[in-house]
């Protein structure tokens, strides 16, 4: 123990006074929480007295010490972590996790190997609810590093303040439990998902951390770009974030994140630091950094314009530009609507496509003629149906505006190909005048993707205009009554939302029960979340938002036979019309999605399967069974999150309506996609062949997947 001490860091020390000051008054003495209002301490509960602490780190040092084989004689403490999935013991306890079997799995916290504590904690990582934070919390104090590490982890993953107290033990005892920063990093970052705003100047006023103080300094910045995404900033972190990001001396993951940061964050004082930000943007070799830089800039007020143009002739990275373009959104009309203008020609079509969804979102009346006038030139296919959706929802001129419509639905008849009809679909809908029309191409033998976009269209139309004529109320209602689960997924929010549009349908709670119980399971899984939230919505039927853990729907168990026939590291190839590329399978990590992947590439399932979704400069997806993205197999299969970030593209994941919901579905990252984590099962990465990525389109074709055991 006295070894431990000796290596504590005066640094570490200085860092946790900035969190003991949230609980602390001046002079160290406690604060007194009589009178705290449940709003000022956010439900946390006071730390044990100090006297209480000792005796359990005394329990903690004897354990240390020794510990007690079967027979109940002494024996050595185990402190390696070896979790090896090929034994039996542990497949046991992966079972458990899999089948959603909490308070089994609490049995194992205190498992004399190191080894069970880990995987059982790392268990929760999914399904870390309020009523185990205390139970799973005594882990923060645990003498095996391991077990601490992944303690904070899970901890931070219940995004629930009564999580804090355990997290600040983190701090609390170095003295006795040592320094491990990897710990420290999961508890900062805990700290962001979980405390409230007023740790959030704590959290940014920590300066002690050196650039070779990687992992803390990755903890701090993770915590802080969790407190952002929850909507809390702080001009020290922002100041913080860009001294982080100007740096080269502070690591590539440091700087992602404050890049990141300042990308989310919302202040109005962005522009004080548009220069350092310009200056770090031309500095930046890297273009996964550079591109959330450039979303920032744009942030930063109409001063940054003719530099965005400039920027954007001569960017070689499609994705830096496209977040260029994003990060535009911000700033006044017209030198928006310049810069995006500026764009629809460029060579790469994902740019002009983006620029040309952003002004269809985002236009205006206010150049209705240029609208008018782009409605008869040259564009790329993509790109001209969102110019046509600009003008149809933009254009004031009656005559000009039904000269637009009509090249609409003339493209929309004309082409060919299901994904690009539901874009002309799309711009359709920007008006209810052109919307109700669309009825008339809903028809059973029609593509799912095209049916389902009609719905949206209608949706969209009806959000505009705020109306909805009778003959499109009853498409509505019937397309929900047909029981389609992409229907039922879709239209039940916006029936709850528009009760006035449909009194008899949201007055009536059998048909919804009728509805709810009629849809197959779990295949079903989305369409049954969606109209059993609106059930409650309606009829105040509680929901029970974890239903899908029951008995009844684990029907997928892990095929651990199937396990130990792979290598250490598998691997498999992804053919697609656009081209092939090569993927590591995380076996160690997510071993069930992996072998469900395997399963369903060597039966031959995504022969032909389609990807159908490109969102430029975020995912691809495809592997559904439909087409459209809806639907799943005739089974799910659990999440496998944990301590693993989308932190790079080319990292495949698992497309889910919610943890535990997964099938068959996958996407692959084109962009570090941080607010991914703990939230998506992270399976697999692209070691070769990455450069197809960006030609990957709507409609592309998985020819096969070739799986190396």
């Amino acid at each position: 123990m006295l070894s431990m001490l000796s290596r504590i860091d005066a640094r570490m020390t200085s860092s946790l006074h900035c969190f003991i000051s949230v609980i602390r008054g001046k002079g160290g003495q406690d604060l007194d929480l009589q009178g705290k209002t449940s709003s000022d301490l956010m439900g946390l509960r006071w730390f044990s007295r100090i006297n209480t602490v000792l005796i359990f780190l005394i329990g903690v040092m004897g354990l240390v010490s020794c510990s007690q084989d079967e027979s109940g004689g002494e024996g050595p403490i185990i402190t390696k972590v070896n979790i090896a999935l090929d034994s039996v013991q542990f497949q046991k306890v992966y079972n458990l996790i899999d089948q959603g079997e909490q308070d089994s799995l609490l049995l194992y916290l205190s498992h004399p190997d190191p080894s069970f504590r880990v995987l059982a904690i790392r268990g929760f990582s999914g399904m870390m609810d309020e009523a185990y934070i205390d139970t799973v919390g005594s882990g923060i104090l645990d003498p095996i590093p391991e077990v601490r590490r992944i303690t904070a982890y899970v901890l931070g993953q219940s995004y629930h303040e009564r999580a804090v107290p355990y997290l600040l033990k983190v701090f609390q005892n170095q003295d006795s439990l040592g320094i491990d920063p990897m710990t420290f990093r999961y508890a900062l970052e805990g700290m962001g998902k979980c405390a409230d705003s007023s740790f959030l100047s704590h959290l940014a006023g920590i300066t002690t951390y050196q650039p070779t103080d990687t992992l803390l300094m990755e903890g701090q910045c993770l915590g802080l770009l969790k407190m952002a995404e929850r909507g809390f900033s702080d001009p020290t972190a922002t100041a913080r974030m860009v001294k982080y990001l100007k740096d080269t001396v502070y690591s590539r993951s440091v700087r992602l994140i404050a890049a990141n940061y300042l990308a989310v964050e919302n202040s109005n004082n962005r522009e004080i630091y548009r220069q350092e930000l310009i200056e770090s943007f031309e500095a930046e070799e890297n273009p996964e950094i550079r591109m959330f830089i450039g979303t920032a800039i744009g942030k930063s007020g109409s001063e940054a314009e003719s530099w965005i143009r400039r920027t954007l002739r001569i960017e070689k990275d499609d994705r830096v530009c496209i977040a260029l373009l994003r990060g535009c959104t911000a700033l006044p009309l017209a030198v928006r609507h310049r810069i995006w203008a500026g764009t629809l020609r460029d060579q790469n079509s994902q740019v002009a496509r983006t620029a040309a969804g952003l002004i269809m979102e985002y236009g205006s009346s206010v150049y209705s003629d240029t609208y008018a006038n782009w409605a008869f030139g040259n564009y790329a296919p993509e790109v001209y149906a969102r110019l046509l959706g600009a003008g149809n929802k933009y254009v004031s001129n009656v005559r000009f505006r039904q000269m637009v419509q009509d090249l609409i639905f003339r493209r929309m008849r004309s082409t060919k190909d299901p994904f690009l009809k539901s874009d002309f679909i799309m711009a359709a809908g920007q008006r209810m005048e052109t919307a109700r029309h669309l009825i008339a191409y809903d028809a059973e033998e029609t593509p799912p993707v095209v049916r389902i976009s009609i719905i949206e269209a209608l949706i969209q139309a009806a959000n505009a205009a705020d109306r909805l004529g009778s003959r499109e109320r009853q498409f509505l209602i019937e397309r929900w009554e047909s029981g389609d689960v992409a229907a039922l997924a879709v239209l039940s929010p916006f029936f709850a939302k528009n009760k006035m549009w449909f009194p008899e349908l949201t007055a009536d709670k059998a048909r919804w029960t009728a509805q709810s119980t009629a849809i197959s399971m779990p295949g079903g899984i989305e369409a049954r979340m969606a109209v059993d939230k609106a059930r409650q919505q309606l009829f105040g039927i509680e929901y029970d938002p974890l239903f899908y853990r029951k008995d009844q729907f684990y029907t997928h168990p892990v095929d651990w036979k199937l396990y130990e026939q792979l290598s250490d590291q598998p691997r498999a190839e992804i053919f697609t019309s656009a081209g092939a590329m090569a993927v590591e399978l995380f076996k160690k990590e997510a071993p069930a999605t992996v072998l469900n992947f395997i399963q369903l590439a060597e039966s031959g399932y995504y022969d032909g399967k389609l990807i159908h979704r490109v969102v430029p400069n975020f995912v691809l997806q495809g592997g559904g069974n439909r087409g459209d993205g809806y639907g799943s197999m005739d089974y799910t299969i659990r999440s496998e999150v944990g301590p693993q970030y989308y932190d790079q593209s080319g990292i495949l994941g698992m497309a889910s309506a919610g943890l535990h919901t997964e099938s068959q579905q996958w996407f692959v990252t084109l962009r570090p996609a941080l607010h991914l984590n703990g939230r998506y099962t992270q399976f697999a990465r692209v070691v070769s062949g990455q450069d197809i990525l960006p030609l990957i389109r709507r409609g592309d074709q998985i020819e096969t997947i070739k799986i190396h055991r």
